[in-house]
């Protein structure tokens, strides 16, 4: 898909901000799995949505931003919690930080 992305804004007169946005994308997809702790794994997704709440956006911000619902974000938000065995933003975004799955602040 990030192929055929880029060609397509290859050939568009004026991309704006389509090229950042792609490159974004590409950045965050490099990892495809993360190991969390044992016998729990981090999919891809999930760790997109990891480091788009450590940024400080909303659920729903984050939502918009991957063009998914609200349920979806929040459904993999549960997830992370559960794989990070955290109660709330902030100890799971600190576990994370310790087991380098997002940068420090």
């Amino acid at each position: 898909m990030l192929a055929e992305a880029r060609a397509i804004i290859e050939n568009c007169a004026d991309p704006g901000i389509l090229t950042q946005r792609v490159a974004d994308v590409a950045r965050r997809l490099q990892v495809a799995h993360v190991t969390a702790s044992p016998g729990s794994v981090l999919t891809e997704r999930e760790l997109e949505v990891l480091r788009l709440l450590a940024e400080g956006l909303t659920k729903r911000e984050v939502a918009a931003m991957l063009f998914v619902s609200y349920s979806t974000i929040h459904s993999h938000t549960k997830s992370i919690y559960r794989k990070l065995d955290g109660a709330s933003r902030n100890e799971v975004l600190d576990q994370a930080r310790a087991l380098g799955l997002i940068r420090s602040r």
